[in-house]
């Protein structure tokens, strides 16, 4: 009766043992890497945790938006898993498209007995911050932040809003707080360079900011008869087409001598330019304005563009949507 005891005891040692051996992670470290992260391989936020049968998951939050990505072994790029033929993973494999269609968290999971991976919604274990910028990321123009689209934990409302800067910036923006909309504030900024903006939400636990980068750069508005006289109205504002080069597109209206001015950075003292156009019945038509920031070159002429207007009431598919 020892004799079998004992031998049962080794069955079962070899056994666990050897299912325990079997179950050990493959790799010391996976982590999803992509454009969400830099393509940072070593990124402890994006490390994901082994499970068991050579199975790793991560959950995670993402914004709506397109990603690239791939799954990194051991913290760098020597080995790494791309997407393959038939939707397997394979060595090194192309980028891996990942579509969000809306914020929320989610759960990735990799699979490495079939070399799969796939994509579940998950519940919020904390509420998130969510800013969106609505403005161009111009010298003092106004900028709303937006965190209207930030999520509560499921069953919950988000409380208050907080917004900030980083302490590092260099130059100090002024953040306006909308009174009636305290899920946004208006800032300008006021010269060129880097800044940094975060928000925080509360539903009754405060959530871990979420940081936005703006880059100001310097820009140029055309003011005057065929625009606006105000500098801040969009109608205004030059395209950035390359480097130092801005240009817009202008609808002459009737014949005459018609007066440009160049203004910088939505200031209508800060004079870049002026041109007087000549409009006359034969060209009256589309002119293209260009400004040249380093040479302070400014042309305007006529476009060989074609104007059409698409209203959807015209639409036979759309016609009976639009009001």
């Amino acid at each position: 009766m020892k004799r079998f005891g004992a031998f049962l005891g080794l069955v079962v040692c070899l056994w666990t043992c050897g299912s325990l051996a079997d179950d050990n992670p493959p790799y010391h470290s996976v982590n999803i890497t992509g454009t969400f992260n830099d393509w940072n391989p070593s990124d402890s936020n994006y490390r994901m945790t082994y499970t068991s049968n050579r199975v790793y998951q991560i959950k995670t939050f993402f914004k709506a938006g397109s990603y690239k990505f791939k799954f990194t072994i051991n913290g760098d790029w020597t080995k790494h898993f791309g997407g393959g033929p038939e939707n397997a993973l394979a060595e090194p494999g192309e980028d891996i498209l990942l579509e969000i269609k809306r914020h929320g968290a989610y759960v990735v999971e990799l699979d490495l007995n079939g070399r799969k991976w796939r994509l579940q919604p998950a519940k919020l274990d904390t509420p998130q911050a969510v800013i969106q910028v609505r403005g161009p990321a111009d010298v003092n123009v106004p900028i709303v932040l937006d965190g209207s689209e930030s999520l509560p934990r499921e069953g919950g409302e988000i409380l208050d809003y907080e917004f900030g800067e980083d302490t590092n910036d260099t130059v100090r923006a002024k953040l306006t707080r909308d009174e009636k909309h305290p899920e946004k504030v208006t800032v300008r900024l006021p010269q060129e360079g880097t800044y940094r903006f975060w928000l925080k939400v509360n539903d009754g636990t405060f959530s871990v900011p979420d940081v936005v980068t703006l880059k100001a750069e310097s820009s140029y508005q055309v003011v005057g008869d065929w625009t606006s006289p105000d500098p801040d109205n969009p109608v205004t504002f030059l395209h950035r087409v390359s480097l130092g080069v801005f240009e817009k597109i202008l609808k002459s209206t009737a014949p005459g001598e018609q007066q440009l001015i160049i203004v910088q950075n939505h200031d209508a003292g800060a004079l870049a330019g002026n041109l007087t156009v000549s409009v006359t019945k034969t060209n009256k038509r589309l002119w293209r304005l260009r400004y040249e920031e380093q040479t302070k070159q400014l042309a305007c002429e006529p476009a060989d563009l074609v104007e059409f207007a698409y209203r959807p009431a015209d639409d036979p598919v759309l016609k009976d949507r639009v009001e």
